[in-house]
């Protein structure tokens, strides 16, 4: 018996992979069978994708440090940064893009190039400040456009 075919068997017979089968799957409580889904018993039994609101679906507290986070890293060192809810930021403006003045749709999934993001009137990268005052609503694909120019 060659070595491959004995880390197999042992693989197969050790108890995490039994461990695994003995699961109940995530829909409909059968019992889990070797399928690639760690979750689902069967492709039947996956939940249709919904889309993912961008920032939504997140607790303001985790939003608000993930945001936070993400500016002190790409942020001039000094630069003031405050703790901003991007909802807040979208909420205030209307949801209106302020790149092209368009609406900015609310059931779209997050990497929609219609999706919600919040721009930097002043880029971080050129030195603005992560304060209320520097953001305003943008569509993806409009930030991603704009990238760290200055629009003032």
């Amino acid at each position: 018996m060659s070595l491959l075919r004995k880390r197999l068997d042992a693989y197969f017979l050790g108890e995490k992979y039994q461990a695994r089968l003995g699961r109940s799957c995530a829909t409909c409580g059968g019992t889990m069978t070797h399928t690639d889904d760690p979750l689902h018993c069967s492709p039947g039994c996956v939940p249709e994708q919904t889309t993912v609101p961008a920032f939504l679906p997140v607790r303001p507290a985790t939003r608000i440090a993930g945001f936070r986070a993400n500016a002190e890293r790409r942020a001039w060192p000094g630069v003031d940064i405050e703790d901003v809810d991007p909802v807040d930021v979208l909420d205030v403006h209307g949801w209106l893009c302020h790149l092209c003045a368009r609406p900015i749709p609310r059931d779209v999934h997050f990497r929609d190039p219609e999706a919600a993001t919040v721009d930097h009137v002043v880029p971080l990268a050129r030195g603005g400040m992560h304060t209320y005052a520097n953001m305003r609503p943008a569509h993806r694909r409009c930030n991603i456009s704009k990238n760290d120019r200055w629009q003032g």
